[in-house]
């Protein structure tokens, strides 16, 4: 009798995990034929919306792919705290799979003390465009973010009546320029966003927006900031 239930058991086993796989590779071979050509490393269905799937790619990074509608979407799904779901997805993908992020990699690298840091992070603070100022403050603030991100709004309109400077970079857009020029009074915006761009690739590799460096007088990096973390900026602009 034993032995027949262990047998039962084992066969279950089995089905299930050959059940596992057809599902695994039948979601993966939907997706797959909405984009065509591009490499895939894994399907999974998403929890945040029916019908919704997961498609993630060799550097750790994901698409949102929903076939039934044939619609893609790249970019970050947050809650309405601010906190980024889609990054949450991420990194447990990445430690999964072992992946190492270069985002991650870039930061732990600019918080060694050096000089070589320092230099590079005064000039990345005074390369951007500065909004604000408070003598007083703490730390040095360098904000990346885009006219379109919803979270970067929400962030603005937080920061509205703060008493703090921020040091701003824009993603390079034609209407980032406009914004450059009509806003700040830029005279080549053109050229300002090509040089913000540049100085932060040589540096910092592969995030969303909106970024923050958070950096102290001595131009160290001290901590960052992903998405709206509304609890993060309060600790940092309450410190005195």
């Amino acid at each position: 009798m034993f032995k027949k239930v262990l047998l039962s058991s084992v066969v279950i086993g089995l089905l299930n995990a050959s059940t596992t796989t057809i599902i695994e590779e039948k979601e993966f071979d939907l997706v797959q034929s909405i984009i065509p050509g591009t490499k895939i490393e894994k399907v999974k269905a998403s929890t945040l919306v029916n019908g919704m799937y997961e498609a993630y790619f060799e550097d750790g990074s994901l698409m949102y792919v929903i076939p039934d509608k044939r619609l893609l979407f790249m970019g970050e799904i947050y809650t309405n705290t601010g906190q980024s779901l889609t990054q949450k997805s991420i990194e447990e993908y990445k430690t999964s799979n072992n992946i190492k992020d270069p985002l991650e990699e870039s930061i732990k690298k600019l918080k060694v003390v050096s000089s070589e840091n320092q230099k590079y992070l005064k000039e990345l603070f005074e390369n951007g465009v500065l909004v604000g100022k408070n003598d007083k403050q703490k730390y040095n603030i360098v904000l990346f973010k885009s006219l379109t991100c919803p979270y970067c709004k929400k962030l603005d309109e937080y920061l509205k009546d703060k008493n703090v400077g921020i040091s701003n970079y824009l993603a390079p857009t034609k209407d980032s320029e406009e914004y450059y020029s009509s806003k700040y009074n830029i005279k080549d915006p053109g050229t300002k966003l090509k040089q913000q761009l540049e100085l932060v690739n040589k540096r910092i590799k592969g995030f969303g927006v909106p970024y923050t460096l958070i950096i102290d007088k001595n131009y160290n990096l001290v901590d960052t900031i992903h998405g709206f973390d509304e609890d993060k900026w309060k600790k940092f602009l309450n410190e005195k």
